[in-house]
Parts: C-alpha cells; structure tokens; sequence
C-alpha cells in the first residue's frame, strides 16, 4: 500500500477580460505502478472516437506507453468548475460552446500548472488533452511534418495508456463523465 497524498483548493480564477469562474484545483500522487493502464482500449477510444488520432503530435500513435515514462510517482492535478458558474449564454448554446469554455479557461490553466510542477520537480508533463505545446501555430504533426518542438510535445494520459476514468475515480473519488455523440444536453 502507499500513503495516500492529495487535496484541493477553492480559488477565483480571473481570466484577461475580467471574468471570474470559482475553481476547484486538486491534486493527487500515486506510485507509478497503482496508475491503471490498457494502452489497447486508449489508443482505440483515441482512433474511432475523436478526430486527432494521427493529427496531433501529442496523440496516438505518437504517444509512448505510460510504463516507458520514466519517474516512479504520478502527481494528478485537475480543475473543476461547477456547471451552475458556467455563463448563461454557454449553457443555453450547443455542446461546442461547452467544450471551448473548458479548452480556452481550464485547460491553458491547467497546463501552465503542469508544466511548472513538472520543470519543480525534474518531472515529465502528461496534459489531459491534445498537444497545444505550438499554439497558436497549427501542429505539424497535423499537416503531415515532424514535430516541430520535440522536446516541449506533451503527451495526453489517454495517448500514453492511462485509464484517466478509473484513476480519478479510484485515487481521487471524482466520476467523469465523458461527452457522446448523440447526447447534446451533455455539459463537459
């Protein structure tokens, strides 16, 4: 067994035009070898469930196996904002305007995070996304070149192998709830 290691913090995260959105911010770290791994069901769900399978750098097949990471702790972070701080004109729209809510404000934030705990800690940065290391420049990667910033790509936990569902759940009791075609009133 191991001693478990995690927490969370409310804060009001204000973004460059002045809105502020109250964030959970949470982290947990596990041994690498507690992390739940099924490449095969991944790399599936990545190639016949969304559209950057072999057009991003930081997807499959391009992501190494989650075993071939070197480190022996997996520090977890995440943001979580409530859908009732969600503006109206975001929860009365289509799903695509869920999702850029999510894209543009927690994830940038989240990634910023990352990658300066990770740069702490001699660490590597596994994003929860797609690689957005070039942004704004379109990836490479999806206009058929090399990478163009090897050393700076991230990888998502999916790409690598990780199941993401069960490891919140198991190591931080958080349900996700994973957008399906089909389901419109679906908030991310």
């Amino acid at each position: 067994m191991y001693d478990r290691i995690a927490g969370s913090y409310q804060l009001i995260y204000e973004t460059l035009k002045g809105r502020k959105y109250p964030l959970e911010l949470g982290y947990g770290a596990i041994p690498s070898s507690f992390v739940p791994i099924d490449k095969k069901t991944t790399v599936a769900a990545c190639k016949y469930g969304c559209g950057l399978y072999g057009r991003n750098g930081g997807c499959p097949p391009f992501a190494p196996n989650f075993n071939e990471i070197p480190g022996n702790e997996l520090l977890i972070l995440y943001a979580r904002l409530e859908t009732k701080h969600y503006p109206h004109r975001v929860l009365s729209g289509p799903y695509y305007t869920k999702w850029v809510l999510i894209e543009t404000l927690l994830t940038p934030l989240t990634n910023r995070i990352g990658r300066r705990i990770a740069g702490l800690l001699d660490g590597y940065f596994l994003s929860s996304g797609n690689c957005q290391v070039c942004r704004p420049k379109r990836c490479a990667v999806k206009e058929g070149k090399r990478c163009r910033n090897p050393e700076g790509r991230s990888y998502s936990l999916e790409a690598t192998g990780v199941l993401v569902t069960e490891l919140m759940k198991r190591f931080l009791g958080i349900e996700l709830d994973w957008w399906r075609k089909g389901e419109p009133a679906y908030i991310p």
